[in-house]
């Protein structure tokens, strides 16, 4: 990858870089508690940038699966920052993406010979033409494109492998997964009457996360849609003697363990006054 373009990420690029002693190095199996609350702590989508004229988009994808070009970069970079503040370590599993979140986790298959690697995403890049990941030496390495430089592969998300990062094997990852599998579902506007609800409504059947109420119709909506992201939504019209307001729920469990996990999983995410109510 050339120079210029890792130059132009750092004046470009919108994200933390603050110095950590952390290495960066992240096994696929038996992670540290402490390796884990960093990883939570420092995962971040980031912002739109641009680089030599091309503008970028970073968001979350848990479907991506894409074909093309490989690239790996080493001996230029070792040590210095990535994307997300963290030191290149040409050494260690990982990689950079142009819109992935970091990190996140992705399987990289060699086209020309059937290998594969985990990776890492910690950085930003390629910028070269038709590239799409730019892995480390080692994880180049490892899949057989060190003498030739590029290779063509297919690069996929792996959603478990990413929950792993954040969780130990549980309920609170299995929220995290169930959430992401649900990222993107639009929310849905049901109604009914206060009144009538208080005396005929059905026994609550289960949980659900209830992530505020308005007054507005549209600041639901808008909100219901942040919610989406993370968990299905569903905005909840409730008619008074005052008049109307809106309230925004969160999934549907039968499990108050998962239901507990997950409201840990939306409160780590930002939202804050959510709570657990019977639905």
């Amino acid at each position: 990858m050339l120079l210029v373009s890792r130059l132009m990420v750092a004046l470009t690029l919108t994200l933390s870089a603050c110095n950590t002693a952390y290495s960066g190095v992240i096994p696929m199996s038996g992670m540290t508690d402490k390796e884990r609350a960093y990883n939570l702590k420092s995962y971040k989508v980031g912002n739109v940038y641009t680089v030599l004229g091309q503008r970028y988009t970073p968001k979350e994808n848990w479907r991506y699966s894409e074909v093309g070009q490989a690239s790996w970069y080493g001996p230029n970079f070792h040590r210095k920052p990535t994307a997300n503040g963290e030191k290149f370590n040409k050494h260690s599993f990982t990689a950079a993406h142009r819109t992935l979140p970091m990190p996140s986790i992705v399987k990289v298959t060699n086209l020309e010979n059937g290998k594969q690697v985990k990776v890492r995403v910690n950085d930003r890049g390629p910028f070269a033409k038709n590239r799409i990941i730019d892995l480390s030496k080692a994880a180049a390495d490892k899949i057989g494109m060190i003498d030739q430089g590029t290779a063509r592969v297919r690069v996929e998300v792996d959603l478990e492998a990413t929950a792993a990062l954040f969780y130990p094997a549980g309920q609170a990852r299995e929220a995290w997964i169930m959430a992401r599998k649900a990222h993107g579902q639009q929310p849905y506007l049901t109604a009914y009457k206060e009144k009538d609800s208080f005396l005929k409504r059905k026994k609550p059947s289960g949980l659900a996360i209830q992530f505020g109420a308005f007054l507005n119709k549209d600041n639901a909506l808008k909100h219901a849609r942040d919610v989406a992201m993370h968990v299905p939504s569903e905005v909840e019209e409730v008619i008074s003697g005052g008049g109307a307001y809106y309230r925004v729920y969160g999934g549907r469990y039968n499990d108050e363990e998962q239901a507990e996990a997950m409201l840990e999983t939306i409160k780590e995410q930002g939202f804050d006054n959510a709570i657990l109510v019977e639905r």
